[in-house]
């Protein structure tokens, strides 16, 4: 009788202990709002939106906290609310290059002068954009993987200077810049009038021989497929070829000027500490600045969707897209040099290339991500081969240190591998998975 009390008293100490351990989705809602508590104020943002997709799943989970705005009274935010993705647009920007290089119309090899060449044949006094000479030998896969050497159209400083020199506000100046060719014309602007500065920076430099972020890039790739797909807009090769994969209303592209109601309402208000932003409503801006660079907007579950797509069927498939191996396209950011081995080179600062960031650690392993950063929002995302799972958060600020968004990722890391170790079961190769087994709630960057 004592053993059989005994029995029952322990399994119901188990059972009480299994009933009161939190869940996968309480944790991961605590650390959104723990976030939010946190850090709120300090980074200047009332919203998160987050979910995560596991191996073998066709629904991910997903979370929300927040608020629509600052006030009292504002409405919550949910899982169907709209956030901007910005620079992750990028990577889908490299899908419709991919689409065109498989066609035999695209070749990563060849120069911006084989592609562009009427804007480096311009004559004196007209009205058509005039590339710098030094640009015609930039490869077409260094536009995509920041080594061309051309400068960012969107650098806040040079900006403000050619608005002040034209006695305008940063508003008034960048509400003419509504075209490709306005956009690429400020960083031609940059090179030809700040080459001094812009060498300083590491902004401006000989093609392949450095690395540095720049918009341009993008904005380039987005003329050349247009006028590759026969002038087809940008907006419309999108719709066509990127959304139609997409869950139907979470997820789309704007190009154009302020946003309209319909998506503008289904988004929180935008915030920034970003100081050349200083004092501007930037949930007022127009959209011509993100086109093919960062036009994406939509759910972190549309994110996670897109993201499985992309990279288990689109451009990041390790198998090459047609007879092309896209993968020696890829540089370290620290030297701009291509990498030859990922575990070995993307370490620390990490590796680049076709829109997207790659590290390695000896916790998860080779992963893949990219944080977007318009006007008053930031998402990311990262994508870990090695377990097949995508974790993606949004927050509707734009903030000068914006990598601290990570922590997001980390954080939901941390709760899977204390609640639903399952998830982080290896399904990938020894290629992309941890050269050895350390604590799963350990992060190497």
């Amino acid at each position: 009788m004592a053993k059989l009390l005994t029995t029952i008293l322990l399994l119901s100490i188990v059972s009480l202990t299994l009933s009161t351990q939190p869940s996968i989705s309480d944790l991961v809602q605590q650390s959104l709002e723990s976030y939010l508590q946190k850090e709120g104020t300090t980074q200047n943002f009332t919203a998160i939106q987050a979910s995560y997709l596991g191996h073998g799943e066709t629904t991910s989970a997903n979370f929300a906290a927040g608020t629509m705005e600052k006030g009292s009274g504002a409405t919550d935010l949910t899982t169907d609310n709209l956030l901007a993705w910005g620079s992750i647009t990028k990577e889908f920007t490299t899908s419709l290059v991919m689409i065109l290089v498989d066609q035999g119309k695209l070749d990563f090899e060849e120069t911006m002068e084989s592609y562009f060449s009427e804007y480096f044949t311009t004559t004196a006094g007209s009205s058509q954009l005039s590339f710098p000479q030094e640009w015609r030998t930039i490869k077409l896969y260094q536009m995509l993987n920041m080594t061309s050497g051309i400068p960012d159209y969107f650098s806040g400083a040079q900006i403000l200077e050619t608005a002040n020199a034209l006695g305008e506000t940063f508003l008034e100046f960048i509400q003419k810049a509504s075209t490709y060719e306005d956009l690429v014309s400020i960083a031609i602007k940059v090179f030809n009038e700040y080459k001094k500065e812009c060498s300083q920076q590491g902004s401006c430099f000989a093609p392949g021989t450095s690395w540095n972020y720049s918009n341009t890039n993008y904005m380039l790739a987005g003329m050349l497929v247009s006028k590759l797909f026969g002038n087809e807009a940008v907006e419309d090769l999108y719709q066509k070829y990127i959304l139609s994969q997409a869950p139907q209303g979470q997820v789309m592209y704007y190009a154009n000027g302020v946003l309209p109601d319909n998506i503008f309402n289904a988004m929180p208000h935008a915030y920034t500490t970003l100081p050349f932003l200083k004092g501007v409503d930037v949930s007022t801006l127009p959209w011509y600045t993100m086109r093919s660079t960062g036009g994406l907007i939509g759910t972190t579950e549309s994110l996670t969707h897109m993201i499985r797509l992309l990279f288990t069927e689109g451009i990041a498939n390790q198998t090459p897209a047609g007879d092309v191996d896209v993968w020696k396209y890829f540089t370290n950011t620290a030297t701009g040099q291509v990498v030859t081995d990922y575990q070995a080179d993307c370490g620390g600062n990490g590796c680049y290339g076709l829109g997207i960031g790659i590290t390695y650690d000896d916790t998860h392993g080779i992963n893949y991500h990219y944080i977007g950063m318009p006007f008053g929002f930031r998402s990311v995302y990262f994508y870990y081969p090695c377990y097949d799972l995508v974790v993606a958060a949004s927050i509707n600020s734009a903030i000068p240190d914006f990598l601290v968004t990570h922590q997001l990722v980390y954080d939901i890391m941390d709760n899977l591998a204390e609640a639903s170790p399952d998830v982080l079961t290896q399904v990938g190769g020894d290629s992309v998975c941890p050269k050895k087994t350390v604590n799963k709630t350990s992060h190497g960057d």
